[in-house]
């Protein structure tokens, strides 16, 4: 786990592990160490992990691209959570104690 100075509210951690795209995410990012990773690696894998098959696979990535470059990695990003480079396509994951807990919770509890 990581230690950040900044402490989320109750808000902001149930905000981070809101959607189940962001609890995959947050996990992929956790487990893949402090390094940064392409937007589309992360998309890859998060589309490997879903049983969706209602758009063709190229639509489906990109779609899943734009919703995380655009949605949930900007605000992961204000969180303190990871740090987003827009430029590059490629987000460095930090994480926060008190959110990784809730998330390894969720996963014990409700998955």
């Amino acid at each position: 786990m990581n230690q950040q100075s900044h402490s989320p509210t109750v808000e902001e951690a149930l905000q981070a592990v809101q959607t189940g795209r962001r609890r995959q995410a947050l996990r992929y990012l956790e487990g893949n160490g402090d390094g940064p990773v392409e937007v589309a690696t992360l998309a890859d894998a998060l589309r490997n992990s879903a049983d969706s098959t209602t758009a063709p696979p190229s639509r489906e990535k990109e779609r899943l691209e734009v919703t995380l470059h655009h949605v949930d990695l900007p605000k992961l990003d204000e969180m303190g959570l990871l740090e987003c480079d827009r430029q590059h396509r490629t987000v460095s994951y930090h994480g926060i104690d008190a959110v990784e807990e809730l998330l390894t919770f969720i996963a014990d509890t409700f998955e």
